[in-house]
């Protein structure tokens, strides 16, 4: 059975050069750009606050005081609720509490943050508990853009 002439490969444009390599030359041809990637990822720190359960920033690293727009050392000893609003004394002093913050932020539910010029922005939170010698810890990473 002949084929119609329309469906002849002579009248189809010719398929780039990526459709032509078989799998194993195309991950071959790719592999730079997933080194790059991995590299850069591994090189850019996440912004992150050390905040105690009063609320309190203890700590905070470049990123954070670049994306909140505080100058170095100027988010210590802020209210975490300056910055966040969700973070209220009692968010992260009740157990109850923090567990449903915990929660929402593990299901990628977003929140909003503002940044020293009073501009909201939307991120993702992740909350890890630290528990120091003298008092219970939270170090909060920061996701500009919403949930990671």
């Amino acid at each position: 059975m002949a084929l119609p002439a329309s469906l002849h490969t002579s009248s189809l444009a010719p398929l780039p050069d990526f459709v032509a390599l078989s799998n194993s030359a195309r991950s071959r041809r790719s592999l730079p750009l997933a080194v790059n990637d991995l590299a850069f990822a591994t090189t850019v720190d996440p912004a992150m606050l050390v905040v105690s359960k009063s609320g309190r920033i203890v700590e905070a690293n470049a990123t954070a005081e670049r994306l909140f727009g505080y100058r170095s050392g100027g988010l210590c000893d802020l209210r975490a609720s300056l910055l966040m609003p969700m973070l209220t004394d009692m968010a992260l002093s009740d157990d109850r509490e923090f567990s449903h913050l915990k929660f929402l932020s593990h299901c990628g539910v977003g929140f909003c943050a503002q940044r020293s010029n009073g501009d909201d922005f939307a991120c993702g939170l992740s909350f890890v508990e630290v528990h120091a010698a003298e008092d219970s810890l939270v170090r909060i990473v920061v996701t500009e853009g919403g949930p990671a």
